[in-house]
Parts: C-alpha cells; sequence; structure tokens
C-alpha cells in the first residue's frame, strides 16, 4: 500500500503558462531583489536539485547568476499554474549528460524549439530575457535546464505509474 501512495503523489507532466502569468512575474522582478530572493528560496525548499544541478554546472559568478536568474523565474510561473515534479539526482545526471554529451549551441536552438511547440510563453520569456545580457547562452542554459529537468522527471514519474 505504501508504494502505492508514493506512486500516486508523482507528478506526471509540466504546466503551460499564459500571459498572464508571466506578465505578473515580469513585474515582480522589476521591482527588486527580494522577489527574487523569495524565488531563489521557494525553488531551494521544493526542488534544490535544480539549483544544486545550475550551481554544478556554471563555472563562474556571472554565468550562475544569469542562468538561476532565468531558473527561478521559469520555475515560479510553472508553480504558478500547477504541481511541479520533484527532480532527482538521476535525472540530474541523465539531464546534463545529455547536454554535455551535446553541441551546446545546437541544443539550446532545438530545446528552445521543442519548448516553444509546448509552451510558447515560457520560451518567449525565456528568449527575450536572456536578450537582455550581453551574453545570452547561460540565461537560456539556466531557463531551457530548468524546463528539461522537470520535463524529464515528469517522463520518468509517467514511466514508474505505467
Amino acid at each position: 500500500m505504501k508504494d502505492a501512495l508514493d506512486l500516486s503523489n508523482l507528478v506526471t507532466s509540466v504546466p503551460i503558462i499564459d500571459k498572464q502569468v508571466k506578465d505578473y512575474v515580469m513585474e515582480k522582478i522589476w521591482e527588486g531583489s527580494r522577489y527574487g530572493q523569495k524565488m531563489t528560496a521557494t525553488l531551494q525548499g521544493d526542488n534544490p536539485g535544480i539549483l544544486f544541478c545550475l550551481m554544478s554546472y556554471f563555472k563562474d559568478e556571472t554565468s550562475l547568476g544569469r542562468g538561476v536568474y532565468i531558473a527561478i523565474s521559469a520555475y515560479e510561473m510553472l508553480k504558478m499554474k500547477g504541481d511541479l515534479p520533484r527532480v532527482t539526482f538521476d535525472t540530474i545526471t541523465k539531464t546534463l549528460k545529455e547536454y554535455l554529451n551535446s553541441n551546446k549551441n545546437e541544443y539550446v536552438v532545438s530545446q528552445l524549439a521543442l519548448m516553444r511547440k509546448k509552451d510558447p510563453v515560457l520560451a518567449d520569456f525565456v528568449n527575450e530575457l536572456s536578450e537582455r545580457f550581453d551574453n545570452p547562452l547561460p540565461a537560456l542554459e539556466g531557463g531551457i535546464l530548468t524546463y528539461r529537468l522537470l520535463e524529464k522527471q515528469a517522463e520518468i514519474n509517467k514511466l514508474k505509474i505505467n
């Protein structure tokens, strides 16, 4: 019976955001750093694996800051629309391996295109916000890796149930 209860709590999809949620989060972002601190604390509490993944991946503070900035914003928007899967270490390992074994630029472009098909508002948000930086790649990576980690965990959870 315990296994059945554990499986019933697994989240098997990633919600889709709408323009209202995007606009709300964008407004909060520009209000100041307190909202960013709150979103970081939320991510750390809810899904520390995502933050761990980003902190392990990015090698310098500037890239980490930009990647986490987009990641926490995307996470907050998705969370506002529904439950999110809790990312496991195994999923982090698989996702990073998938990314690191690919051409980074091609991976980012292809994953952004896939995201655009599944969640165009989120894809536009990640793309638009990353373009505000002189080097948009770390911000794009943060948003895409966060989405991909959640998506991959949802896929793995779905397989566990079926």
